[in-house]
């Protein structure tokens, strides 16, 4: 009697799964290293370079601040904890839009300003004078600031800048400066970012765009005049 073969195991393919873990996401010295958020993640790697906006009122705990926001991006992570860089700024496009009003002119304009370690942001500003003013009188606004910000931008970093503008130290000093051209209602600084790749602008361009503009500004200004005289 023939003897029977011995079932043949059955082989069983087990593939390993990850476990994800909770790390926790801190802000940088500048607003306390303060938890801004959790991540899920099977890989603390896989979360470096990812980017972030927080609430200022949440980092700042003033109401006040709840019309801006903070831009983070995820630079290391140290055992179970996330570390951030500050990379941005931006304003709520509804509290923008709150500021202006009819009877006073809006300025709005960009720059590329370079920080004290040599690296370019880009600064989007919104100026709201007190008055209606004429297209001389914002052109020396227009000037002036770009100078002012030149100037205070170039001795810091890019922490400091940003620090700068969320303690309105930036936007006052200004402010006060620019008043002996006319009174300002506001200075805003509606977005800050680092100037990259392609949305990088040297000065010379931004200086060649100011050329341009003054040039349409007074070909209009002469078009006017002739049709008054006419």
């Amino acid at each position: 009697m023939a003897k029977e073969e011995p079932e043949q195991k059955k082989k069983v393919s087990r593939i390993k799964v990850k476990k994800k873990v909770w790390y926790k996401i801190l802000s940088p010295a500048l607003f306390g290293e303060k938890e801004i958020g959790e991540a899920y993640l099977v890989s603390a790697d896989s979360a470096v370079g990812r980017k972030m906006k927080v609430n200022l009122k949440d980092l700042t705990g003033n109401m006040r601040d709840q019309n801006a926001y903070i831009i983070f991006e995820i630079k290391k992570a140290v055992a179970n904890i996330l570390h951030t860089r500050t990379i941005g700024y931006e304003l709520t496009a509804s509290f923008v839009k709150r500021l202006v009003r009819k009877s006073a002119d809006r300025l709005d304009d960009y720059f590329t300003f370079t920080l004290k370690d040599g690296r370019s942001i880009i600064i989007k500003i919104m100026i709201i004078t007190l008055n209606s003013t004429q297209r001389s009188t914002q052109k020396q606004i227009r000037k002036q600031i770009q100078e002012l910000f030149r100037e205070e931008i170039s001795k810091l970093d890019l922490d400091g800048t940003i620090g700068s503008i969320i303690s309105y130290k930036l936007q006052g000093e200004s402010k006060k400066k620019l008043a002996k051209i006319t009174p300002l209602k506001e200075i805003a600084i509606k977005y800050l970012g680092l100037a990259t790749g392609k949305a990088q602008i040297t000065d010379t361009v931004a200086e060649a765009v100011a050329v341009e503009k003054a040039v349409e500004e007074t070909a209009e200004e002469m078009l006017q005049e002739a049709s008054q005289e006419a």
